[in-house]
């Protein structure tokens, strides 16, 4: 009976395959949503790798220490990689 409905009900639920977006501004919204959520993934992707890969200091010796310890190649393919390693690599100074 749902497809004689056509659009006007389409928050029919999960059990009939139904969805509970009941207008265009919601797919707007949902769109730039995901957009603003991948564009945050790609800023921390660009700013860990920098700090664990690029950016850093060289000793006298010649040893090149990195910001975060050089941890983003063992870290970055599970998100608590990136909680652990990324997002409180620094907090000990903030909250001490």
């Amino acid at each position: 009976d749902k497809a004689n409905l056509g659009f006007r009900f389409p928050c029919d639920g999960p059990g009939r395959g139904g969805t509970c977006q009941v207008s265009a501004w919601d797919h707007v919204f949902l769109g730039l949503f995901w957009m603003y959520n991948a564009i945050s993934v790609v800023i921390f992707h660009f700013s860990w790798k920098m700090q664990s890969d690029v950016w850093g200091s060289i000793s006298d010796q010649g040893v090149v220490t990195h910001i975060t310890g050089g941890n983003f190649a063992q870290s970055s393919i599970t998100i608590n990689g990136w909680l652990r390693d990324f997002l409180w690599a620094q907090a000990s100074q903030v909250i001490q």
